[in-house]
């Protein structure tokens, strides 16, 4: 009878600890990290804005870098900086390497701002 509860008590010990080590690997490696930037504007997808000046931007969101094509050819990338509020909401904020060209981004808005300027005024994103 000893024998019975000595295995039992050792296989009780066994699973208590691989429900540790298992714990402790989720809470490692299975969970996103708290530094990493889980910001939606980080993944791979594409959006079109039409503007109030009647310029439309096709922005590809590629991990913290847009690339925007305007409607009259010209072409323009920008590298994820920050977090920005864009009248009240909550969005992003991509500026070019050499700083003159920053888009903002929202969920319902979108801004171009070259050199101090909203080049298009505001830009809406058309649903597809």
């Amino acid at each position: 009878m000893a024998r019975f509860w000595y295995t039992t008590i050792v296989i009780m010990f066994l699973v208590a600890g691989i429900g540790i080590v298992a714990s402790v690997a989720y809470y490692l490696y299975g969970q996103p990290s708290s530094f990493e930037n889980t910001s939606t504007a980080h993944e791979d997808r594409t959006a079109t804005f039409v503007c109030s000046d009647g310029t439309t931007i096709v922005a590809l969101f590629e991990r913290d870098e847009v690339f925007l094509t305007f409607s009259n050819g010209r072409m323009a990338s920008a590298v994820w900086t920050s977090p920005a509020v864009i009248g009240e909401q909550t969005g992003e904020q991509y500026v070019s390497a050499d700083g003159a060209l920053v888009f903002w981004h929202a969920d319902t808005l979108a801004l171009v701002q070259e050199n101090e300027e909203f080049i298009h005024g505001e830009c809406f994103p058309i649903e597809r």
